[in-house]
């Protein structure tokens, strides 16, 4: 039988776990409230891929000038360019996905948009970080951003920049009828937790240059 001390020391275990447990299930709740859309992006992207920082080891990419197609693509998650703002000293590595683990690393091509040469819309995205996206707000129309792959060399020149709510999905349209390539971070670097505003560069394509190896 348990005596009176033993007793005692069993109820406050007790209320010790009742209390840390309410504690935990209150601080849970104030975090899912504060980053609700974080934690959802966490969840759907759990499986993420692993990050090949080195062109497609498969197959080389080849680009058809008449058709102006990709006949191979890179593989998802494999880098298969570097984005270049020589005015704003970015120059970034891009990978063919938008996953979170690939905007860790560099610069994410949506996987829904075309590839630089094939004619239609292009959505890159990053990281409004000191490494990443910083200073793209201070972009000017004219600028050129350029972009190399394993099979051409593609200048985009500057011609509108947006700030937007992130749910305005017409402001980045994905369509054939010109290429342009729409650059995409988070606006206001200081926000604390979500983010809801975003800032757009808009580029169109002036100058292409397909690597001998391709021709």
């Amino acid at each position: 039988m348990l005596n009176h001390k033993s007793t005692k020391r069993i109820k406050a275990t007790i209320e010790y776990i009742l209390v840390a447990f309410i504690y935990t299930v209150f601080f849970l709740a104030i975090i899912n409230i504060l980053f609700k859309n974080e934690i959802n992006s966490i969840i759907s992207t759990i499986n993420l891929i692993s990050i090949n920082n080195n062109y497609n080891n498969n197959e080389p990419i080849k680009f058809n000038l008449e058709s102006k197609n990709l006949e191979t693509y890179p593989s998802y998650g494999t880098q298969y360019a570097n984005l270049k703002i020589p005015t704003l000293n970015i120059d970034l590595k891009v990978f063919y996905g938008d996953t979170l683990a690939i905007l860790k690393e560099g610069i994410g091509h949506s996987s829904g948009s075309y590839f630089p040469g094939e004619g239609g819309s292009i959505l890159y995205m990053g990281h409004n970080t000191n490494n990443m996206l910083k200073d793209l707000k201070e972009i000017t129309n004219d600028t050129d951003i350029i972009i190399e792959t394993s099979y051409g060399i593609f200048t985009y020149k500057v011609y509108d920049t947006k700030i937007i709510n992130y749910k305005d999905l017409d402001e980045v349209p994905i369509n054939r009828d010109s290429e342009i390539l729409m650059l995409y971070t988070c606006y206001q670097s200081l926000t604390f937790g979500h983010t809801p505003k975003r800032f757009i560069t808009y580029a169109k394509l002036e100058q292409t240059i397909i690597k001998e190896d391709n021709l």
